[in-house]
């Protein structure tokens, strides 16, 4: 018997809820091997619906099987409660992309680049995105997922891009 029950850490919640959002957007995608932003972009958007419930809770529970083990926590008990634990992130992030119409996405885990000018001197930020998404006018939109707190609790988008520089 456990002398505790084990506490789940923010690492493992936040990569069972990004494990289960890749696995539900990228199985509607039939460019698994696709690596790169721009060789999405030359591919084209697919339009994802919305992952029906079923289709969630087993996504859910294939990446808590697999995490959680990774983590030491091999008790089904355990798993089950890691799931309830983490269905309210995936739910949300779900809630807060469809809208009630398909999302035109791109790929997941795809690398990318920008330029960001800095003072006097531009330089190339290289990162990896969740997930991209094109919006009808062909703006690409990337989507890192996170399931902390949120880097600034202001109500203006302002007043929050100046706590994000800061």
């Amino acid at each position: 018997p456990l002398a505790a029950p084990p506490e789940f850490s923010r690492r493992l919640i936040g990569i069972v809820v990004h494990g289960t959002l890749e696995h539900l957007i990228a199985a509607a995608l039939p460019n698994a091997g696709t690596k790169t932003i721009a060789e999405a972009i030359s591919q084209g958007t697919i339009d994802v619906e919305r992952p029906d419930k079923d289709a969630v809770v087993r996504a859910l529970g294939e990446a808590v099987r697999k995490h959680a083990k990774e983590d030491g926590l091999h008790l089904p008990g355990l798993h089950t409660v890691l799931a309830r634990i983490c269905k309210p992130h995936v739910e949300r992030a779900l809630h807060f992309d469809w809208s009630g119409k398909p999302v035109a996405v791109l790929g997941v885990e795809l690398l990318g680049s920008t330029c960001i000018e800095v003072g006097d001197r531009t330089e190339t930020v290289h990162f990896k995105a969740d997930r991209v998404d094109a919006t009808e006018d062909g703006v690409v939109v990337c989507t890192d997922y996170k399931t902390g707190q949120p880097a600034s609790g202001a109500r203006t988008p302002q007043t929050r891009a100046k706590h994000l520089s800061q």
